[in-house]
């Protein structure tokens, strides 16, 4: 029996769900190539005329890869960016300016139909010498198939960095592993079970580690074939260096909704609480939520609006945070052949103690404005000018910052 689409788009977001939660970069990070794995990224919905070139190349044009070796499909990729930037800092309280060269050359692989894997290296390299040259890793292994009532999918990750973060104000050499199992079962036409097994490690040097193991599990009710719903419970345990060990219960609810081809909703909302073991800090209880609002009034325009809130482990010892972000996107082609995106953003970030009570002792505001404009060459080439805007407001002495960026993008991938 084929599956209704609601459920492809569902599994999709789940396997996005995954993916280890990034560091706040002061300098935007090359776009992501990892992808779903060929039978679930089927599902995907090609057809939209608003994506960006980019979008387009990761979409129908990988599917025609000349590089197959039996039942493994090279997807060579590469990305190159110039950019010239004032108020990066080098260390809290040190603005400087600096250009910024970043070259990612990579392979995804599709290893038959159930499986990809992405390999991506990034040489950074500062004109500034009071920033220093790197050389970064990300790799992505994803799983995925479907049986009878079952899907099923794995997902691993390993990434190494070295970026200015606003968290820290300087560079910071950071290792990240993620590792999530999900496996969803569907009972009738009408509702589903999933659950996610996860774990996440990140290691910061000369900072704090943690270590988070966490259960989610959500059961789905489908009153039509353009609204689902969910009722789900989390549970997790944090392992943080030089702090006291940490559970949650993270109840929530929420709905996934497309009344018309034009409008998208998907929102979530729950309370986590949060437990502190050894220590004399009162639980926190905080609001968690998710919100995207999606808008196409005519093919060629693409409208969003997001929202969402979480509480995760600090870089510092000793804290954990509570973050709360707003943004605003538009994706509008322009002339045929050009793509225009422009973004605004807001994060509010609480460092909250988790040794004696649970008072903030940090508070950071983050606004964002980012334009872009690009067109493609070649059939499967991108090239982009962008433009970034990025103020940084703190309690804390040494981490406030205004920064302007601009510069060129070129990418060029099966």
């Amino acid at each position: 029996m084929k599956r209704p689409n609601y459920i492809s788009r569902l599994l999709l977001c789940l396997f996005a769900g995954v993916l280890t939660t990034e560091a706040q970069q002061v300098v935007a990070p090359a776009p992501s190539t990892s992808a779903p794995p060929p039978g679930l990224r089927q599902a995907q919905d090609t057809g939209n005329q608003a994506v960006s070139p980019a979008e387009a190349a990761a979409g129908t044009l990988q599917q025609t890869s000349p590089f197959k070796w039996g039942p493994v499909t090279f997807y060579p990729h590469l990305f190159y960016r110039f950019l010239y930037g004032d108020g990066i800092q080098s260390s809290p309280g040190q603005q400087s300016t600096t250009a910024v060269q970043s070259l990612s050359p990579g392979v995804r692989l599709d290893l038959g139909a159930l499986w990809t894997l992405d390999y991506t290296p990034t040489w950074t390299f500062y004109s500034n010498h009071k920033f220093k040259d790197t050389l970064d890793h990300a790799l992505d292994l994803a799983g995925g198939t479907s049986y009878e009532d079952w899907t099923l999918q794995f997902s691993q990750s390993y990434n190494y960095s070295n970026d200015p973060l606003i968290e820290t104000g300087s560079q910071t050499t950071q290792q990240s592993f993620s590792t999530a199992f999900t496996a969803s079962y569907r009972f009738g036409s009408r509702m589903m079970l999933d659950s996610t097994i996860s774990q996440n490690l990140q290691f910061t040097k000369g900072l704090s580690d943690s270590r988070e193991w966490s259960d989610q599990e959500r059961f789905h009710y489908q009153f039509s074939k353009h609204l689902d719903t969910f009722v789900g419970l989390g549970l997790g345990y944090v392992k943080q260096s030089q702090s006291p060990d940490a559970t949650y219960v993270r109840p929530n609810v929420g709905i996934d909704c497309h009344p018309t081809d034009k409008i998208s909703l998907e929102a979530s909302a729950g309370v986590e609480n949060r437990r502190f073991r050894s220590s004399s800090a009162s639980d926190v209880n905080s609001p968690v939520f998710g919100l995207s609002v999606g808008y196409q009034p005519v093919a060629t325009t693409r409208l969003a609006l997001a929202a969402n809130r979480e509480v995760d482990p600090s870089p510092f010892a000793g804290q954990i945070t509570k973050t709360t972000t707003l943004s605003a996107d538009l994706n509008q082609r322009l002339l045929q052949n050009f793509y225009l995106d422009a973004s605004v953003n807001h994060e509010a970030i609480d460092y909250v103690s988790s040794v004696n009570d649970t008072s903030a002792e940090r508070h950071d505001k983050n606004y964002s404005i980012n334009v872009k404009l690009s067109t493609t060459f070649l059939v499967r080439g991108t090239i982009a000018v962008f433009y970034q805007y990025r103020n940084n407001s703190s309690t804390a002495a040494g981490f406030a910052f205004t920064s302007h960026q601009g510069g060129l993008e070129i990418g060029y991938r099966y």
